[in-house]
């Protein structure tokens, strides 16, 4: 689905299709194949809460950063940073604390 390179981090090897909501909703995004994400952590939150290349956090990465990059807002892109997180497996509370920081930051840095 993606791999470690390019000028952000990660770039995706193949076209990523996402159901935005829930299952059945039929609202898709597709990420496409070379798209170039990040996944970051702010400076003041320490590594051992999440680490930004563990496997269960980076579709989440991916999948904020392409809908931040298409006009969609910073809620809905945590929202969906949210449910991609707890399809990987991530507790909804440990889900619920590390969105947090992402919103605070998405939103402050939003004109």
């Amino acid at each position: 689905m993606f791999v470690a390179g390019g000028s952000r981090g990660y770039i995706t090897t193949q076209e990523v299709p996402w159901e935005i909501g829930k299952p059945r909703s039929g609202l898709f995004v597709y990420v496409p194949k070379g798209f170039e994400f990040e996944s970051s952590v702010p400076s003041w939150l320490p590594a051992s809460i999440m680490d930004p290349h563990d496997e269960r956090f980076l579709p989440a990465a991916m999948i904020h950063d392409y809908m931040l990059r298409n006009r969609f807002g910073a809620v809905a892109s945590g929202a969906e940073w949210y449910r991609a997180a707890r399809i990987k497996g991530v507790g909804k509370w440990g889900a619920f604390i590390r969105v947090l920081p992402i919103l605070f930051f998405t939103v402050s840095r939003r004109k």
